[in-house]
């Protein structure tokens, strides 16, 4: 666990240093996937981590004095929070950005890592499949994606299929946890920023 959480710290730290990162312009009350530098790219494939991990930046409401990351798992057709954290800020009026790392492990358990004025670090405790996983998909953000005061923004998905198939689905199917129906997946969790003031 600790050689994951340092592995993450750098790839965090790689992407913050001037000339290792792509200056992302991001418009503002909108969340994307950070761009990695090829280089960045080869260093995250030979960590082996670059199909468990995935960038998000943002770009917060001026007004939010709260970011709360959180991590759910689907149980019975609903979602369950399963841990994340808060950050908060005592004055607003200015666009509240930063970078998320987020992390699949080998437990099922989801690793988290943001840097906004400071960095902070959360880990959930490990989840358990209703059956043993005989495949995977984990979507992290792929397009730039509007930010509303006080609404949920889905930023990852992972499904474990119990029988092997999968189908992948957008991560707005987070707002209708009957998409998920019908499929044996064994394992269903989803990572979201919620910003509040």
């Amino acid at each position: 666990m600790k050689r994951t959480a340092l592995l993450l710290s750098l790839l965090l730290a790689l992407a913050l240093l001037p000339g290792c990162g792509t200056q992302q312009e991001l418009t503002q009350n909108t969340a994307a996937p950070y761009s990695l530098t090829q280089d960045q790219g080869e260093l995250l494939e030979l960590l082996g981590l670059s199909d468990q991990a995935g960038l998000v930046t943002f770009s917060g409401p001026e007004e939010a004095t709260v970011l709360s990351i959180d991590t759910y798992q689907l149980r019975d057709g609903q979602w369950e929070p399963t841990g994340g954290g808060q950050l908060s800020r005592e004055a607003a009026g200015q666009p509240w950005e930063g970078l998320a790392v987020l992390q699949s492990r080998e437990d099922y358990s989801i690793g988290l890592r943001v840097r906004t004025e400071g960095i902070a670090s959360y880990t959930t405790g490990p989840a358990e499949p209703d059956s043993d996983p005989l495949g995977w998909t984990l979507q992290f953000l792929e397009e730039e994606t509007p930010i509303t005061l006080g609404e949920p923004v889905p930023v990852a998905l992972f499904l474990y299929s119990g029988d092997g198939s999968l189908r992948t689905h957008p991560l707005a199917d987070f707002a209708d946890p009957a998409a998920f129906d019908g499929e044996d997946l064994a394992l269903v969790q989803a990572v979201t920023l919620t910003f509040t003031a």
